[in-house]
C-alpha cells in the first residue's frame, strides 16, 4: 500500500500522524473486513466503497451504524445503495419528535410489548419518508393534514419519497435509571443550596457524647428485651 495511503487529518490538531481505515465485523465482533482510507474523506464515499467492497466479496448481511452517521442525505444515499441497515436517529431532530409525540397513545398499550434477549421493551412501528431536495440535499418528510395550508405541497412531496421503517423503542429499565438520575442530581443540588449534606445514622451517631451512646445503647437493649 505504499504510495497509496496517505495520513488522515488528526481532528485534535495534535502533531501526530494518524492513519483512517474502515473496519466491518460481524454480530460477534469478529473483524470480516477492513480497508485503509487515502485520506479524510467523507462518510458516504466510505459508506459506498466498503458496501461495493462486501458485495465482491459476496458478504451480505445488515448494515448497523453509529448515531454519528445519521442524516437525511446519508439515510438517502443507503436506500440508493439497496442495503440493509439499522441507524438510531438523533432525539433532537424536529421528525424524531414528531416520532415521539405520535407514539405516546400507542406505547400505553399492552400490543406495544415485546420480549428480546431476556429483557422487555415497548414499541412503535411507523413509516418514514425522505425526499431528496433540487440543491443536491435530502430531507425527512412528515404528513400533514389535509386540511392544512402545506397539504398540496406535501403530498406532492411524498408522490417521490423514499420509504424506510421507523421504530420508536421504550425501555422500562432504563427509564428508571434515568429517573434516579435525574432525581439524584436533583437531591444533590437542593443539599448544595441549604448547605447541608445526606443524612448519615453512623456518622450523625458517632458525633454523639458518650453519655448518650450509653444511654441509646441501654434502651435498645432494654426495647430488644422486651420483645
Amino acid at each position: 500500500m505504499e504510495g497509496w495511503a496517505q495520513y488522515g487529518h488528526n481532528r485534535d490538531v495534535e502533531t501526530l500522524k494518524q492513519i483512517n481505515y474502515a473496519l466491518v465485523t460481524d454480530r460477534e465482533g469478529i473483524p470480516v473486513m477492513f480497508r485503509m482510507l487515502p485520506d479524510s474523506i467523507a462518510d458516504i464515499c466510505i459508506m459506498q466503497q466498503t458496501v461495493n467492497d462486501m458485495k465482491e466479496i459476496g458478504c451480505q448481511g445488515r448494515l448497523v451504524r453509529g448515531r454519528e452517521f445519521e442524516s437525511a442525505r446519508n439515510i438517502s444515499a443507503l436506500i440508493d445503495m439497496d442495503v440493509d441497515f439499522t441507524i438510531p436517529s438523533n432525539a433532537k431532530a424536529e421528525s424524531v419528535n414528531k416520532l415521539m409525540t405520535m407514539s405516546v397513545k400507542e406505547l400505553t398499550s399492552s400490543s406495544s410489548f415485546t420480549f428480546h434477549n431476556g429483557a422487555t421493551y415497548k414499541y412503535a412501528e411507523y413509516e418514514a419518508e425522505i425526499i431528496d431536495t433540487d440543491d443536491g440535499n435530502s430531507e425527512y418528510v412528515v404528513h400533514v393534514p389535509q386540511n392544512h395550508k402545506d397539504s398540496a405541497k406535501n403530498n406532492k412531496s411524498l408522490s417521490k419519497s423514499k420509504k424506510l421503517k421507523a421504530f420508536i423503542v421504550y425501555d422500562p429499565r432504563k427509564a428508571a435509571l434515568d429517573i434516579d438520575a435525574v432525581m439524584s442530581m436533583v437531591n444533590d443540588v437542593e443539599l448544595r443550596l441549604e448547605n447541608a449534606g445526606h443524612n448519615d445514622p453512623e456518622m450523625t451517631y458517632a458525633k454523639l457524647p458518650a453519655f448518650v451512646h450509653k444511654f441509646w445503647i441501654s434502651r435498645w437493649t432494654n426495647t430488644d428485651s422486651c420483645t
